[in-house]
């Protein structure tokens, strides 16, 4: 007895908060990695962004400010027209304007970072297994808690079969060693394979090696969970 599995499997979770503004891929369909998946509402984030947008463009011009009233002052105390402790405090507040900016700037940064999370996209080639969100469900960020994938991607060619082998047999069991599988569901029909590794450990609570084999596959007859 043997499990099918999908070579590589992958659940996609959210990574901002919002609601659901549309989804463009269902259960069997075909995906590209980069494809888009989902698109999501992101109004806080939007909020934000537009905020931090102003906070930046003001600090712009605090500094252009700052710059200007730092060269003045040199100017002036190079004619001896004011102390240098007022020279040295305009050249001050023209680093802490640089630093404020470069604050807000990265601010920016991030809340674009995040409103960029409002398209999903698949991140490798291969087969959507599952959906579970529609339009109009509140999406949140992360997969802790309550929160649930959004979609799953499987690539199911080729397909990883997983045996437990009775300690018996194991000392045969090495990699490229060729196999053989048959489903109830198909009788009559061998798909052939190959070990592709071993735990190399015999499973001290069943006494088995643990096998994984390799069936490259193309015509879909192999269905992970089989």
């Amino acid at each position: 007895p043997s499990s099918l599995e999908a070579f590589t499997e992958s659940p996609i979770y959210a990574r901002t908060n919002g609601y659901l503004a549309h989804w463009y891929k269902d259960i069997g369909s075909k995906v590209q990695k980069g494809t888009l998946l989902a698109d999501i509402e992101t109004p806080e984030i939007d909020q934000e962004l537009m905020q931090a947008r102003a906070a930046r463009d003001q600090a712009e011009a605090q500094l252009r400010l700052a710059k200007t009233s730092a060269d003045r002052w040199e100017t002036l105390r190079k004619m001896d027209a004011v102390a240098q402790q007022e020279t040295d405090e305009r050249s001050s507040g023209y680093t802490q304007g640089q630093a404020a900016l470069a604050s807000a700037t990265a601010n920016v940064r991030r809340l674009e970072q995040l409103e960029s999370f409002k398209h999903v996209y698949a991140p490798f080639a291969g087969t959507i297994t599952k959906r579970n969100t529609d339009i109009g469900a509140l999406i949140n960020a992360g997969n802790s808690g309550m929160n649930q994938e959004l979609f799953v991607v499987a690539l199911v060619n080729p397909i990883r079969v997983y045996v437990d082998v009775p300690e018996i047999y194991a000392p045969s069991v090495r990699r490229g060693v060729n196999a053989s599988i048959e489903l109830p569901s198909l009788p009559g029909q061998r798909f052939t394979g190959s070990v592709a590794r071993t735990a190399d450990a015999i499973d001290p609570g069943t006494r088995t090696l643990r096998t994984e084999i390799a069936v490259p596959i193309s015509d879909g007859k192999l269905l992970p969970g089989s």
